[in-house]
């Protein structure tokens, strides 16, 4: 059975929360990806290497926690 997670991402002083079910952190962490690159109508091409730049852990701008509900 997936295991819930919520995600809060920081982007430039918007703050988002997400909630996806996945295997694994890593696995969400994918989810959220694909959900923000919708959300914050980002370009395609570049998108995954510009969140996995934003986000890659040098600030404190992001959380993904297991949910229990």
């Amino acid at each position: 059975m997936a295991i819930k997670w919520k995600g809060s991402f920081n982007w430039y002083g918007q703050v988002l929360e997400l909630w996806t079910e996945a295997y694994t952190k890593e696995r969400a962490k994918m989810n959220f990806f694909a959900r923000l690159v919708k959300i914050l109508d980002l370009d395609k091409e570049y998108a995954y290497a510009v969140l996995k730049s934003h986000y890659n852990g040098e600030k404190d701008n992001f959380r993904i926690e297991r949910t229990y509900t």
